[in-house]
């Protein structure tokens, strides 16, 4: 594509750090530091001369978007009602997206002084811890594996005991001692050395009646 840059706009920092007046950041340096991630640099002054025209830019789109609904309510002759602004932060692996999502969380908190600002992690979840244990998750809470390609496998038959599970990768194992004539226990140890010799690993969770998952994590290889 020749014009796949064609909605964006190529900024210095000199001329981006101008387009703001000039004014005290609204917030302190405990404040940052506090919301620094490890081994992330920024200052009071990239705050100033980054973030604020950032949050003013913000603040137009904002506006457009409630004139937009407002004169479409008008047009099709229904009231409007009040739409959630979401703003996306992407990136790669540990390049600073928790910092400045959390930066821009308190600039737009003390911008938008009626306005209720969240921030929602894409590692994060939206049920309580308690339905979390409840449905064996919690455990996945946290930092996303995003540098691996996830693969899950489940069922939903009788389970693994807990105390079959500490061995279902060992050769020969049988967990269903009533079905010792057939299978040969070796398929799941033959799985679990190919996984390894691929650079991966393979973890299995299971809840009696309920069925199990078996997870396998291959590295992306670019």
């Amino acid at each position: 594509m020749t014009n796949e840059f064609i909605h964006f706009e190529k900024i210095s920092r000199k001329t981006w750090q101008n387009l703001h007046r000039k004014t005290t950041p609204p917030l302190t340096q405990k404040e940052l530091n506090s919301i620094k991630s490890f081994n992330d640099k920024i200052s009071l002054q990239d705050v100033t001369d980054v973030y604020l025209p950032l949050t003013n830019l913000i603040q137009i789109y904002k506006r457009s978007k409630e004139d937009l609904t407002f004169s479409k309510g008008i047009f099709l002759q229904k009231a409007s009602k009040r739409q959630p602004f979401i703003i996306g932060v992407s990136g790669s692996v540990a390049v600073g997206k928790s910092t400045t999502s959390r930066l821009l969380q308190i600039l737009l908190s003390r911008t938008f002084s009626n306005a209720t600002v969240e921030l929602v992690t894409t590692d994060g979840f939206l049920y309580p811890n308690a339905h979390l244990e409840e449905q064996n998750l919690l455990k996945r809470k946290g930092f996303p594996e995003s540098y691996n390609m996830e693969l899950l496998l489940a069922d939903n038959g009788v389970g693994i005991e807990k105390e079959d599970l500490k061995h279902i990768f060992e050769r020969l194992y049988k967990c269903d001692k009533g079905r010792s004539e057939k299978g040969s226990g070796l398929g799941l140890s033959i799985v679990h050395q190919l996984v390894e010799k691929m650079g991966g690993s393979i973890t299995v969770e299971s809840l009696p009646g309920k069925g199990t998952e078996f997870m396998l994590l291959f590295p992306l290889e670019i």
